[in-house]
């Protein structure tokens, strides 16, 4: 296990109920990897802004995937020429720079948790490389389909909130439902109540960080503050342990994670977030800028206090 900056920290995640979660496998249909349509292999699912984490640390922090997230942000992940399905749907080609290309080689699921985190429902990527189709879920950048990404930090902020907030470092697909400052996320009447527990909420820009990429240190920072559920469930560090191991266990050398403690501690008494209507505003530097775009990580099933530590 690494050791977490005691300045700041990160999110956790969960899945159920009307609707169908992204799918995690691929099957072959006709000779062509398809995402698994969840109706075919699911009974209670869920929407967005319901889904589930599972992305690996040690594949999202890689020195491949954070090059190729530096390179993709500068083209339409619609990209040039398509391919027809046998089902008749006319699916775009994601474009395949070098590093990009590395990246659908090396660890095609970061790729497919970006795509699911940055389209919409009815926006769907055909990946050359692995002969598969990655289908949007929460819409964080819909935008990014037929343009591009660089110069617009706000989406760029989405994107690696909603990135951050997936991983999970046993790969272990986890239901878990997003919140954050922005309608497609915006607090759900619906599953709110059922993800009860708010494990974190979680910031960062990895399309904009200037730090090195390489394969010994962190390519971006990403921030995490711990919420009151979490904080009263680890009594003895607040949950560091937890957010550290599920973010960054098996990738100690390149996890960018800053614990900032206490999302509801007061400013005035060390704290870096602030209310934002129902969710957090939390600082990029310290005693400096702040910024909306953190997501809220809830969870169905609750941690528990045997978990804060194994």
């Amino acid at each position: 296990m690494r050791q977490i900056h005691q300045t700041m920290a990160l999110a956790s995640t969960i899945t159920v109920l009307h609707g169908c979660a992204p799918a995690d496998d691929v099957m072959p249909i006709e000779g062509i990897s398809l995402s698994v349509d969840p109706a075919a292999t699911c009974t209670y699912c869920y929407e967005p802004p319901t889904g589930r984490n599972g992305l690996i640390p040690l594949e999202f922090w890689s020195d491949t995937s954070q090059s190729a997230m530096r390179e993709i942000q500068y083209y339409p992940l619609a990209g040039s020429g398509s391919v027809t399905l046998p089902s008749g749907e006319v699916v775009p080609k994601l474009p395949t720079p070098p590093y990009t290309h590395a990246l659908l080689i090396n660890h095609p699921s970061v790729m497919k948790h970006l795509v699911q985190c940055a389209l919409g429902e009815t926006q769907a990527v055909y990946d050359t490389v692995n002969n598969a189709v990655y289908r949007g879920w929460w819409g964080l950048a819909k935008p990014w389909y037929t343009g591009d990404l660089a110069g617009n930090p706000n989406m760029q902020e989405w994107v690696t909130a909603c990135m951050i907030a997936r991983l999970n470092n046993l790969g272990v697909h986890v239901g878990i439902l997003l919140e954050g400052a922005k309608p497609v996320i915006e607090v759900n009447s619906t599953y709110d109540p059922i993800f009860w527990f708010n494990e974190s909420t979680v910031y960062g820009n990895m399309f904009a960080s200037t730090k090195t990429i390489s394969s010994t240190s962190p390519a971006f920072d990403a921030f995490l503050c711990r919420e009151d559920s979490l904080v009263a469930t680890c009594p003895g560090d607040g949950g560091q342990e937890w957010v550290d191991r599920r973010l960054c266990d098996n990738a100690p050398a390149t996890c960018g994670l800053i614990d900032i403690g206490r999302c509801a501690r007061p400013i005035p008494s060390g704290g870096h977030c602030m209310p934002n209507g129902e969710h957090w505003e939390c600082e990029v530097l310290p005693g400096a800028v702040f910024t909306g775009q953190t997501i809220g990580v809830q969870l169905e099933v609750p941690l528990t206090s045997t978990e804060c530590k194994n």
